[in-house]
């Protein structure tokens, strides 16, 4: 019962502001200012009151647009993770398409700054990495797990390599002798909005980041499109393969 007296108390606090607003948008907001006593009867007012309605329409869209975005934001931080960015993505988006990218405004060292970045944040906890632990004999987890904070305070993170190659067979390590290796890592996609929003359409015009402007970015786009190739090459050779031998079994049943 107290849970949801609190839950209706913060209700009508935030959402006070949109009701006023209906109101005015049905009822004569000059008739009602005038009810109401705030405003004494025949006192002109510089807009009539359609306009007047029009105005407060104006504004509970835009209040009805704000409260859903602050719900929406809310929801995000409490539903269930859903880890389906690979290392990869997320350092290319950190490096090119963030808020923190876009402020970045020299071009040498800037992968160090990365990793710093990255390990920082994972060190401390406000972003969780998903993954599996690897050994050095070859064998791995097979769920995917939240990796400890610990690990990455001794983490050897090279993120220049993982950017170049779109996979997820990366390997991270513990620089520690015997220490733990995590493979398969991925992350949550509205978790790293929320630590790294990305930057608008504004600041991507006015100052690009240095993967950009190093041409990073151009040789990742090259890269993918390299390993579409040989993904397709890989995968049309297996057809055709599959569609001989389909051949070659039908000819045999035939005889």
């Amino acid at each position: 019962m107290k849970d949801w007296l609190t839950s209706l108390r913060l209700f009508i606090v935030r959402a006070w502001i949109i009701g006023v607003l209906a109101v005015g948008v049905v009822v004569n907001p000059v008739r009602l200012l005038q009810f109401m006593g705030w405003l004494k009867p025949g006192y002109s007012l510089p807009l009539s009151p359609l306009q007047f309605q029009m105005l407060f329409a104006v504004l509970l869209l835009v209040a009805l647009f704000i409260w859903f975005h602050r719900q929406r934001v809310a929801f995000e931080l409490v539903r269930p993770a859903d880890p389906k960015v690979m290392f990869t993505d997320m350092l290319r988006y950190l490096a090119r398409s963030s808020r923190w990218a876009s402020k970045d405004s020299r071009d040498d060292d800037w992968v160090k700054r990365l990793d710093r970045e990255v390990v920082d944040k994972l060190a401390i906890g406000s972003v969780t990495a998903y993954g599996r632990k690897y050994s050095p004999n070859g064998e791995r987890e097979f769920a995917l797990s939240p990796i400890p904070v610990e690990f990455w305070r001794t983490a050897s993170l090279w993120g220049f390599e993982i950017m170049n190659e779109r996979s997820t067979q990366q390997t991270v390590h513990s620089v520690k002798a015997g220490g733990p290796a995590y493979t398969e890592i991925f992350f949550d996609r509205a978790q790293l909005r929320q630590v790294w929003p990305p930057r608008s359409w504004l600041a991507a015009i006015a100052r690009r980041s240095p993967a950009e402007r190093r041409g990073n970015v151009r040789d990742w786009r090259e890269r993918d499109k390299k390993l579409d190739a040989q993904e397709r090459a890989i995968r049309d050779e297996l057809w055709q393969r599959l569609h001989d031998g389909d051949a070659r079994s039908a000819e045999k049943a035939k005889a």
